[in-house]
């Protein structure tokens, strides 16, 4: 049995992220920092009000995620967010390789080449040119986990092809690129505006991965949704 769900619980999350994407654009630095800081609390509640089937191990993610929001901060409790991060991202992974029908290989290697040779291009050609060795490692601990991520949900869309496992591919690729840009602009780069982009991606990758969360969870197919019914 098919059902639809409503985006009213969404709404808060929403307006938080128009806020949030203002002072993006603005580079007021506070005001920014505060509204990043509200975005998980909001979505954090809106995946308990929209879902009938709460799995406290979504929750748990995004409090990690939160908690990573918070020590990002401050540049010296830069390493606790990271680590915030990747906890979380390790057990999204874990998650989205438990939802599998089963386990493809084939499907597995084609969606490994796919994520590899980009990421592998990112990390040892451009980074490569202004981290030391160390943090290069570091940077290829942190990408694993959401590597792994966009290789599940590539093959949950080759597993069964439907709106919501293509959106929640889409969803893991904006995720990665969020990220990537994220390192970028915080040891190596400098382009305008790029907090906005950074946001937008993360904003969309968030609500596509959501919705999927949501769709697995109640065991049943979305076929609408109701506009603040």
């Amino acid at each position: 049995m098919a059902i639809s769900y409503s985006l009213k619980p969404f709404v808060p999350f929403f307006i938080s992220s128009l806020v949030h994407f203002y002072y993006c654009y603005t580079m007021e630095t506070l005001p920014k920092a505060i509204t990043k800081v509200l975005l998980m609390p909001t979505l954090i509640l809106t995946y308990y009000f929209v879902s009938q089937k709460v799995n406290m191990k979504i929750i748990i993610v995004y409090f990690l995620h939160w908690w990573g929001d918070i020590f990002f901060l401050w540049d010296n409790t830069y390493y606790y967010a990271v680590f915030c991060f990747w906890l979380g991202d390790i057990i999204n992974a874990i998650e989205f390789y438990r939802k599998l029908n089963k386990f493809n290989f084939f499907h597995f290697i084609f969606a490994l080449i796919l994520v590899s040779l980009p990421v592998i291009y990112y990390g040892s050609f451009n980074l490569y040119k202004h981290f030391e060795h160390f943090m290069l490692y570091v940077f290829y601990g942190y990408i694993t986990p959401l590597s792994l991520m966009v290789i599940f949900s590539i093959m949950h869309n080759l597993e069964k092809i439907n709106k919501t496992n293509l959106f929640f591919m889409i969803g893991n690729i904006l995720f990665i690129f969020s990220d990537l840009n994220v390192i970028w602009v915080t040891f190596a780069g400098d382009y305008n505006l790029e907090s906005l982009v950074i946001m937008v991606t993360y904003v969309a990758a968030q609500i596509l991965i959501i919705n999927w969360y949501i769709v697995n969870e109640e065991g049943v197919e979305v076929i609408k949704i109701k506009k603040f019914a």
